[in-house]
C-alpha cells in the first residue's frame, strides 16, 4: 500500500536561552521520526501536552520547516517544491486545528471567509457559484444556510470548528491534519463535531492524522495509532492490536489512565497507572526517555537508548523489555 504522506528521520529542535556564558540548549519537539501516512485510513497521533505531536502535525501539512529528514507527499519533497507545485500540493494537504477563534478571521463574514478558500482553488467562479459552493459546504458540516452572513462571534464554538472544517474541505484535500479539533468544545458538542467528521472522512475517502490525547477518541475514529514521547514515537500499530496488547510502558499508562478508554479495552494494569511529570524536553534521561516514569525500568535502560523495532507484523515499539 502506498503512503499518501511519508515523514523520514524528521527532526525539529527550538534553541532555548539560558545565558551569555552557557552552552546553548534545545528543545527537542521532534526527534528523529518516520511516519507513513496510508490512502483512506485514520492515523492517530496519541501523547500527553509537550509530546511534539502539534508540532509534527504543523511539519506534516507544510506550516513548520523541519531541521532535518523529509516529508514526502506521494512521493515529492514538500519542502522543496517551486512555487507552483507548492501551491498544489498544499491544496492536497489541509488542517483543522485546536481553537478556531485563531484561524478564523473575526472581521470577515463566513461567507467571506469561505469564498476565500474556494477561489485559491477555483478563481474563475463567479459570485453566483461561489455561493452555490458554500452553501454546498456549510450543509456537509451539518449548517444551515442562515450562517452564511454571519461573523465568527456570532457562532457558538462547535459551530466555529465546523466552518474551520468546511474551509479544510473548500479546497477538495486528500488529506486532513485534525490537531485536538474537539479538545476545547463540550461533551456533547464534541460528539456532534466528531460525528461530521467521520461522516466527511468516510464521504470524501480522506486520509487523516487525528492528534489528540483522548484514547477514547482514538479507539472510535482511528485505524491505526502512533504514540509519541518526548518527540519520539514509541509505539505504532493498528487501533485494535494497540488496545488489545499494549506493549510500551507508557502506552500501557495512557490507556489505563483515559476514563473512556479503560471502559473499552481488557487492559487495566494498574501498575501502569500515572505518576510523575515528564522529564524536561530540554535536558532528557539518557537512555530511554521514559526512564523516570517507567515501573518496570531496570540498570540497563539508563544505558540503551530504545530505537523503533517491528515486533511483529505491523506493531514497532521502543522498549528493551519487549522481546522484538
Amino acid at each position: 500500500m502506498e503512503a499518501v504522506i511519508k515523514a523520514v528521520n524528521v527532526r525539529k529542535y527550538f534553541p532555548v536561552s539560558t545565558g551569555i556564558f552557557t552552552a546553548k540548549k534545545y528543545v527537542r519537539a521532534v526527534d528523529g521520526v518516520d511516519l507513513e501516512l496510508f490512502s483512506g485510513e485514520v492515523l492517530a497521533l496519541v501523547g500527553e501536552s509537550g509530546s511534539g505531536k502539534s508540532t509534527l502535525g504543523r511539519i506534516l501539512v507544510g506550516l513548520q520547516k523541519p531541521d532535518a529528514g523529509e516529508v514526502l507527499y506521494r512521493g515529492r519533497n514538500i519542502y522543496e517544491l517551486n512555487n507552483s507545485s507548492s501551491k498544489n500540493i498544499r491544496h492536497k494537504i489541509q488542517a483543522v486545528f485546536q481553537n478556531p477563534d485563531s484561524s478564523l478571521n473575526p472581521r470577515m463574514q463566513i461567507f467571506d471567509i469561505l469564498e476565500e478558500a474556494i477561489l485559491t482553488k477555483k478563481p474563475g467562479l463567479s459570485k453566483a457559484e461561489v455561493l452555490e459552493e458554500v452553501i454546498k459546504l456549510l450543509r456537509v458540516v451539518g449548517l444551515s444556510d442562515d450562517h452564511i452572513f454571519k461573523y465568527p462571534h456570532e457562532l457558538s464554538g462547535g459551530e466555529r470548528q465546523r466552518i474551520a472544517i468546511a474551509r479544510a474541505l473548500s479546497v477538495e484535500p486528500e488529506v486532513l491534519i485534525a490537531d485536538e479539533i474537539v479538545s476545547a468544545l463540550d461533551v456533547s458538542v464534541r460528539a456532534q463535531v466528531m460525528n461530521v467528521l467521520m461522516d466527511i472522512i468516510e464521504k470524501f475517502k480522506l486520509s487523516v492524522v487525528f492528534i489528540t490525547h483522548d484514547m477514547g477518541l482514538v479507539w472510535s475514529i482511528s485505524d491505526r495509532v502512533a504514540v509519541m514521547y518526548l518527540g519520539r514515537l514509541v509505539e505504532v500499530g493498528s487501533t485494535e492490536e494497540l488496545f488489545k496488547n499494549p506493549l510500551h510502558p507508557y502506552t500501557k499508562m495512557l490507556l489505563v489512565s483515559s476514563p473512556t478508554a479503560s471502559s473499552t479495552m481488557a487492559y487495566k494494569d494498574l501498575r501502569f497507572k500515572a505518576r510523575g511529570e515528564p522529564p524536561s524536553p530540554i535536558d532528557p534521561p539518557k537512555g530511554c526517555k521514559f526512564i523516570t516514569r517507567c515501573p518496570i525500568a531496570d540498570q540497563q535502560c539508563s544505558q540503551v537508548d530504545p530505537q523503533l523495532n517491528v515486533v511483529f507484523r505491523d506493531h514497532k515499539v521502543a522498549c528493551i523489555k519487549v522481546n522484538t
